[in-house]
């Protein structure tokens, strides 16, 4: 997957229901430019992409995290099944961060 660009913030509303209650949530989003490589095929992508941060109270930011949302017929994937005009909701995401980590220690052979 590689991110083209991404454009300015935009608000939907969505409807969500949690433990049979029905409530309204306003999400900040933004539209994207992405090519998806699969299978050695480039695809071309515009999904509606969510960024979020956090850190610790009162603190600097130390994680980004980003989601991409989008829906595709499974022959616009190159899929025979199930039925190609069959929609496939796909979600992707990464996550980053400010922290210095140490890298994983190497595994020890045994003789």
């Amino acid at each position: 997957m590689t991110l083209d660009s991404i454009g300015p913030t935009k608000k939907a509303e969505l409807k969500i229901v949690e433990k049979g209650k029905e409530s309204a949530r306003t999400v900040d989003y933004h539209d994207a430019k992405v090519t998806l490589e699969i299978g050695g095929k480039k695809i071309a992508v515009s999904p509606r992409v969510t960024i979020g941060y956090s850190g610790p109270k009162g603190g600097a930011i130390e994680t980004a995290r980003l989601n991409a949302y989008l829906t595709m017929q499974a022959s616009e994937l190159g899929l025979r099944s199930p039925a190609p005009d069959a929609l496939i909701n796909i979600r992707f995401g990464m996550n980053g961060t400010t922290q210095n980590q140490a890298p994983p220690k190497k595994k020890q052979k045994e003789s």
